[in-house]
């Protein structure tokens, strides 16, 4: 087999190794006490288990910036093709490198509603800085949104600061950041 990269090989512990491609991150530290196997399956959209996982952490609520919208389908790959719901869903996705948001019928409200626009194409560039949390909105817990509570200077600083979406970003790299988990 010809390789074209090294390769990065170091044991963790007795029982641990890791052996990656030197040009891949691995995203997450397998060496940290607190590590836990779902750092290694980085998630494709927030999930209240994830916003719910951060408090019970003591990490701060994210922080995002809406980069786009997509129009697609969101469905569970563990569930048999035939069973999939392919109708397309809204998602939001942000500048930094974390999972996208599904836009259900009550966060498309509230984007409606702090944009004053229903089409979605007009929330993106209307949006502020949003700060990501668990909460009830229309007698449901679920995710929502409220402007980031910063000053005008920070929101400008973290504005200037976030790095442009990637095509395919990796939500690995930036979710360790903001699980603390980044070495």
């Amino acid at each position: 087999m010809n390789q074209n990269y090294e390769i990065t090989y170091y044991e963790v512990n007795s029982t641990t190794a890791v052996e990656m491609p030197s040009h891949i991150p691995l995203g997450f530290n397998p060496s940290a006490e607190d590590f836990d196997w779902s750092e290694v399956y980085p998630d494709n959209y927030w999930s209240m288990a994830l916003i719910k996982e951060m408090e019970a952490a003591g990490k701060p609520l994210p922080v995002v910036t809406p980069s786009h919208i997509k129009y697609q389908p969101v469905y569970d790959p563990e569930q048999p093709p035939n069973m999939r719901d392919m109708r397309p869903k809204i998602v939001l996705y942000f500048k930094e490198n974390v999972p996208a948001l599904v836009m259900n019928k009550s966060r498309s409200q509230l984007a409606s509603d702090m944009t004053g626009y229903r089409n979605p194409s007009l929330w993106v560039p209307n949006l502020p800085i949003l700060e990501l949390s668990r909460g009830e909105l229309n007698n449901r817990l679920q995710i929502i949104f409220n402007p980031a509570s910063l000053s005008s200077t920070e929101t400008k600083e973290l504005a200037a600061a976030k790095k442009p979406a990637e095509s395919n970003p990796d939500p690995a790299e930036d979710i360790n950041q903001l699980l603390g988990l980044d070495s």
